[in-house]
């Protein structure tokens, strides 16, 4: 079995009404899994599901790796993902990507409180590479 990649689409409040699933946390779900990690989709809007609902998740399976995707309305909810997954496992690698990471490093940095973010396209090979490396990962666990 592979390492195992948790890909949250995030709670979040208000209207959450989506024509289409999100294509990038698809795509990137696709290409971690023909490197051969195990991925799981978690999309909590279309699941309708609470914090405490994300927590019993977590519990009932333990992740490596917990990615949750931020647009910039989602960065709270975000912090609060990132946060219930260090709770449940503090060994996770928490990471994020998105739009907001991606445009805004610095203030994503500063208030989602994640492990590490994505300011690229995580598909090219770079993300899966980084996982698999295990000195990488001890050094990333060891300054979390």
């Amino acid at each position: 079995m592979g390492v195992s990649v948790l890909l949250v689409l995030p709670i979040r409040e208000g209207n959450n009404f989506v024509v289409s699933p999100d294509l990038g946390v698809l795509y990137l779900g696709s290409a971690l899994r023909a490197k051969g990690f195990d991925i799981t989709l978690l999309d909590c809007p279309k699941k309708d599901l609470t914090f405490v609902d994300f927590k019993r998740f977590l519990e009932e399976k333990r992740f490596d790796v917990v990615g949750v995707r931020c647009f910039t309305r989602d960065h709270n909810y975000v912090k609060h993902h990132v946060k219930i997954a260090r709770q449940v496992n503090p060994e996770t690698i928490t990471l994020t990507g998105g739009p907001h990471p991606s445009h805004c490093p610095i203030t994503c940095s500063a208030t989602c409180r994640v492990g590490l973010f994505w300011k690229s396209e995580a598909e090219d090979g770079c993300l899966s590479s980084w996982l698999t490396s295990r000195s990488t990962v001890e050094r990333y666990r060891k300054r979390s």
